[in-house]
């Protein structure tokens, strides 16, 4: 699933599970599929997806008493970060 729109070729060569990474890797480079261009995503656009789930984290973690209950907000928020992530993510050229 190529989900990911060089901004070198302008061609959808990025995949998505290639583009998840852990949370210190998140802005680390990755070469397009189609052209070879080293893409990284932008700094602000990397944090601005995971806002959901540490906003979540902390309230959950502040607010609920049952351990399912926040295994379950945390997990919904996750999801939500991941897939804003997969849509609002913006690459640009490696510098």
């Amino acid at each position: 699933m190529l989900d990911y729109e060089c901004p070198h070729c302008h061609m959808r060569a990025i995949s998505m599970w290639r583009a998840m990474r852990f949370p210190g890797q998140a802005t680390a480079s990755i070469s397009c599929s189609q052209c070879g261009t080293e893409v990284e995503p932008t700094w602000w656009s990397v944090i601005r997806t995971n806002i959901p789930f540490v906003a979540a984290y902390l309230l959950a973690w502040n607010f609920i008493s049952s351990t399912f209950v926040f295994i379950a907000v945390v997990s919904a928020a996750l999801v939500a970060s991941l897939w804003l992530s997969s849509r609002f993510v913006v690459w640009t050229e490696k510098r």
